[in-house]
């Protein structure tokens, strides 16, 4: 099945809006009868997870656990960012969710005892038969010295509560140099860094702005692997609009300078810097000791997502 096929689909699933959820007001730490499947993470993975249990164990009881109000629309980013699609259109109710028979907790998962088989979360802990990890990635700022220091001066793609200041910044841009990256390591959506940087150019040259992009890639050519030449060919066809370093990366940066520099030294003056971090494992994975020694990812069998440290 294609990914825009399981994307669309789960977009019907979800109500239209950002209504308010029906969240559970009360909870029993037991479950009341049968089999309780705890679900930690309301994105597509999670929401996904939950409407397929509810369809092939309809006897069991399935709870979501989301800290958000809405279900965002990741691959909307793009769209709400250049100004074709306002965020709330990107958003939706998990309200149908609820009317499936699917137990929401708003809140996050704090822990668990997975011997005992608890969930410790912040509306409190809740015993489950099977508990499923779908909090996605965390971004790692503070793996690039001086990418933490302000917040507000790296406006990435990949941070949530940044993309209102990124689009207003995009809206207002004079001119100038917009350095970007393709970060080291594994991450999430591969084709985003190489998709945002061509959106980037076109946003310049169809509104007559001077200035450039520069994208920071350690890896030789775009990916995935099997478009990479279709990415190298529209990067090329906007000339010096997109200066394309690859094999390299960024490591330093100097938000009082307003510049990066690169392994090789070099240092890249910017007007506005819209990075994405390197992408770890998410915080949660961590507390559940699913991260076997210094890794940063849950190791799974990739044919059951079961992970491999506790079954």
């Amino acid at each position: 099945m294609k990914r825009r096929t399981i994307l669309s689909g789960l977009a019907g699933i979800l109500a239209a809006g950002a209504a308010p959820a029906v969240w559970s007001k009360s909870f029993a730490a037991e479950p009341e009868k049968g089999k309780r499947v705890v679900i930690a993470g309301g994105g597509f993975a999670g929401c996904k997870t939950a409407v397929e249990l509810r369809r092939l164990v309809p006897d069991a009881e399935i709870v979501l656990i989301e800290p958000q109000d809405g279900f965002f629309s990741g691959p909307s980013t793009l769209d709400c960012v250049f100004g074709r699609k306002p965020f709330a259109k990107a958003t939706r109710s998990y309200a149908l969710l609820a009317k499936k028979g699917i137990r929401l907790v708003k809140g996050s998962v704090l822990g668990a005892d997975l011997d005992k088989r608890s969930v410790e979360t912040s509306q409190g802990a809740f015993a489950y038969s099977a508990l499923v990890a779908a909090s996605g990635i965390d971004l790692a700022p503070e793996a690039i010295p001086g990418l933490g220091d302000d917040p507000k001066a790296n406006l990435s793609l990949y941070d949530r509560a940044a993309l209102p200041a990124l689009a207003k910044a995009l809206a207002g841009f004079k001119g100038g140099t917009i350095v970007v990256s393709a970060p080291p390591g594994a991450i999430k959506c591969a084709p985003a860094p190489y998709e945002y940087a061509l959106l980037l150019a076109h946003h310049l040259k169809s509104r007559g702005i001077k200035g450039k992009v520069v994208l920071i890639d350690e890896r030789p050519n775009p990916q995935p692997q099997a478009v990479a030449s279709g990415f190298s060919a529209a990067m090329d066809a906007f000339g010096p609009l997109i200066d394309y370093v690859f094999q390299e990366q960024v490591v330093r940066v100097d938000p009082k300078k307003r510049e990066v520099e690169t392994g090789l030294g070099d240092k890249v003056a910017y007007d506005l810097l819209s990075l994405i971090p390197p992408n770890r494992g998410s915080a949660l994975v961590k507390k559940l000791g699913m991260v076997p020694g210094g890794d940063s990812f849950a190791e799974t069998d990739p044919t059951t997502m079961r992970s491999k440290v506790h079954e």
